[in-house]
């Protein structure tokens, strides 16, 4: 079966075996190799080994762009950034765009509910400057799906104060805390305050390793964590659901294993920093000074040393980390990717006591990775696979489906892919504007990729607003729009193109999987280099937005619409208004 980003079903028309429910679930932060089924020596992930053995395991999926605000944007809307251009945290999504939820909820019957935070920012041009909606940076809003979180209590002084929290916080923290502006469980203006404090300790400092040599454990029981409370508010609607009998979409979106690095009891003692990995050799250079020398861009980024408290903050350079506090490090982060698995398991032995995992798609994935070392950098910036290489599982629950159980994918697949896949199982249209493609052929071919398949991935950053892109703007003459890193990345090679006058990057991924030694000066990689230059811009080319690419005003007021292969036009359909589906309901060959 051939794939194409044109495969679309009308309203109602399901497939012989269709879904009836979705659950779309995002974590924050963690990177694609941080599951046991993923091969991983330290992480103990059985809850997700249990969903990637119901279903498919991409092992090549790609964030398109980082960090949270961008690569949701991606996520929700099916648009590679150049498209959608949210850069970074806070940027607006254009209101012109839609997105899986408001297709669901127009197309289908279905009201799509979110629990947790969408990391999307209104476009303030339709609304009034004072509107409550652009109160908050992290964004609260994404259009068409129901909130069922927001306006929740947790994390707010009196929820603290109720579940014994606060005390152990510290009269400074919950000063913070009770400023204007305080923002329900993701913390004060955003920065979760309350999370970020170990136990025993006021005030926003890390705490020394206990005595058994493990992490300190966080302020509060893993019954008051974030992920606990969402995740029970999530199988609570579940219930709510079948209850009324009512086919239902739900994306819960998780904080963790996002920064602060600080698990509750018993997570923090998980995995002992004695016996937690480190980056390997290959993944980081002997120095700070040899991996500075790659490209002036991780010059900047180390220019600034190590942010401290290390296991609060979030992004930039771990020059000055010794091996033993990376571990240490890495032990709290692999304690929270756990303490994700164990509350996924409650929802997933819910599904199945409710027989709700019989006809619900299940998608797994995150928004974005986590480089934890490599290149002594932390977080989700620049160019390097660990920041853009995440987890997806898939779950297909339709019988047809059953011969793809357990399979893993090695073709490249992205976060543009999620939307089409969501709205193809539900029997909907898929919006023009979306430049991914369904995932559903891979439950359903079973022979490999499909044919017209990408051969690459691709994704981008910018760093306008970073320290490092202060320097370079200043250092190489560049604009703001000049700070931006575009990255096409195939099995065997690698390009970084910076914007401005800053020099380019090739990796050869079959003698440097690490990404250490650039050869784009290098003749014998010359041809590599001008074939991937070319790809990358016939990328650009055929991923321009093309929402009205399709339609012609005639004579007379006729409005035709041609198809994307044949270039036949037909007479568009009154029956889809805002014309962004890729094909019409019932096409009719214009005279």
């Amino acid at each position: 079966m051939a794939v194409s980003g044109t495969l679309t079903h009308p309203p109602g028309d399901a497939w012989p075996e269709s879904v009836r429910n979705v659950l779309f679930i995002t974590a924050d932060q963690m990177r694609g190799d941080c599951m046991s089924c993923a091969g991983h020596p330290v992480v103990e992930t059985p809850h997700l080994d249990a969903l990637a053995k119901r279903g498919i395991r991409f092992a090549q999926h790609f964030t398109p762009a980082a960090p949270c605000a961008p690569a949701r944007a991606c996520l929700h809307t099916g648009m590679y950034m150049a498209n959608h251009r949210v850069i970074t945290n806070g940027v607006p999504l254009s209101s012109e765009f839609t997105n899986w939820a408001q297709e669901i909820l127009e197309q289908g019957s279905i009201e799509p509910c979110m629990i947790g935070y969408p990391d999307v920012n209104l476009d303030p041009r339709p609304l009034a400057k004072q509107d409550p909606k652009l109160q908050r940076w992290d964004g609260g809003h994404l259009p068409g799906i129901k909130n069922l979180s927001e306006g929740s209590l947790m994390g707010s002084p009196a929820w603290l104060r109720e579940h014994g929290v606060a005390e152990a916080l510290g009269a400074q923290v919950m000063a913070e805390i009770e400023k204007p502006g305080f923002v329900s469980w993701n913390g004060w203006q955003g920065d979760a305050h309350w999370l970020a404090t170990p136990k025993g300790v006021h005030g926003l400092q890390d705490a020394p390793l206990h005595a058994d040599g493990y992490p300190a454990p966080a302020s509060y029981k893993k019954e008051a964590s974030d992920t606990y409370v969402l995740t029970s508010q999530a199988m609570d609607f579940v219930r709510e659901e079948v209850v009324a009998k009512r086919p239902w979409a739900l994306h819960l979106s998780l904080l963790k294993p996002h920064p602060p690095f600080l698990a509750p009891e018993p997570y923090n003692a998980k995995f002992h920093p004695a016996r937690v990995d480190l980056p390997a050799p290959g993944r980081r250079a002997e120095s700070v000074e040899a991996e500075a020398a790659v490209h002036p861009f991780l010059k900047a980024e180390h220019a600034n040393g190590t942010s401290r408290p290390l296991l609060q903050n979030d992004t930039g350079s771990v020059a000055e980390v010794t091996d033993a506090e990376l571990r240490e490090l890495r032990s709290a982060y692999y304690g929270l990717i756990s303490e994700v698995d164990d509350n996924l398991g409650r929802l997933m032995a819910t599904l199945a006591e409710l027989g709700e995992d019989r006809q619900t798609l299940i998608i797994f994935t995150s928004d974005h990775g986590e480089l934890l070392g490599e290149h002594r950098l932390r977080g989700k910036i620049g160019f390097h696979d660990g920041a853009f290489h995440v987890p997806l599982l898939v779950c297909d629950p339709r019988p047809s489906a059953a011969g793809a159980c357990g399979t893993t994918v090695t073709a490249f697949t992205q976060h543009v892919d999620i939307a089409p896949t969501i709205l193809d199982y539900l029997g909907l249209r898929v919006p023009r504007q979306i430049d991914g493609k369904t995932l559903r052929c891979f439950a359903e071919q079973q022979t490999g990729e499909p044919a017209d398949w990408r051969s690459c991935a691709l994704w981008e950053y910018d760093f306008r607003h970073r320290s490092s892109g202060e320097a370079l703007r200043r250092d190489w003459g560049l604009d703001m729009d000049e700070c931006s890193i575009l990255v096409l990345r195939t099995k065997t090679r690698k390009l970084v193109h910076f914007g401005g006058s800053l020099p380019q990057l090739l990796f050869d991924l079959e003698k440097d999987p690490g990404e250490l030694v650039d050869v784009s000066n290098d003749v014998k990689y010359a041809p590599d280099f001008r074939q991937l230059v070319s790809q990358l811009l016939s990328w650009r080319v055929k991923h321009a937005n093309r929402s009205l690419t399709h339609l012609r005003i005639g004579t007379g007021g006729s409005l035709l619409r041609f198809d994307d292969t044949s270039g036949q036009g037909v007479e568009a359909s009154g029956e889809d208004p805002k014309m962004l589906a890729h094909r019409p309901k019932k096409p009719r060959v214009a005279s």
